[in-house]
């Protein structure tokens, strides 16, 4: 049969009523690029400092810290939300409700062991994720999972860009 290509071709040379199953844009849901993660996403964390001038007063706990290391922590993910989706502040558990957009990369095979030099390699693409935080849960547990991974904490998209799109690093405003 065609390929991908052809089949793309094809389809962005019809009119919407010409396409089976096609429809107006109107009508259209735009959905996360990645619903359902295979696995719990890999965060680097203490990223933004900027972001420590936006947190209230009250979140000193919060205050970013300069670290030798890199931070790096889980965000357990079951369904991604939609871009214009809503967000479940959790808010019977919750009083501190923060955000932080990030870019996401996305691994575009498996890896183990991949040196500084060959990571652009296996980059797939990029694209949007808001990092949703339950800050008062977060530092009452001493740790991030559980304040970074409550059901809605991760709106995802609307679009993946491959990686040959951008010079790597990338150097993009968020």
């Amino acid at each position: 049969g065609p390929s991908e290509i052809e089949m793309l071709d094809y389809i962005s040379k019809k009119a919407p009523g010409d396409v089976m199953g096609a429809a107006p844009v109107d009508e259209i849901r735009v959905v996360s690029p990645i619903a359902e993660p295979d696995q719990d996403i890999i965060c680097l964390g203490i990223n933004y400092a900027s972001h420590d001038e936006e947190l209230p007063q009250e979140y000193t706990e919060e205050k970013i810290q300069k670290r030798d290391v890199p931070v790096y922590f889980s965000k357990r993910v079951t369904r991604c939300v939609d871009p214009d989706g809503a967000i479940d502040g959790h808010f019977d558990i919750v009083s501190k409700l923060d955000y932080e957009c990030e870019l996401a990369v996305i691994i575009g095979k498996d890896c183990k062991d991949v040196s500084e030099k060959e990571a652009p390699d296996y980059i797939f693409g990029y694209t949007i994720l808001n990092d949703v935080t339950a800050r008062d849960v977060q530092t009452a547990h001493k740790q991030w999972y559980f304040g970074k991974s409550l059901d809605h904490f991760a709106p995802m998209g609307p679009v993946i860009v491959t990686a040959e799109e951008f010079a790597f690093p990338p150097q993009l405003t968020i």
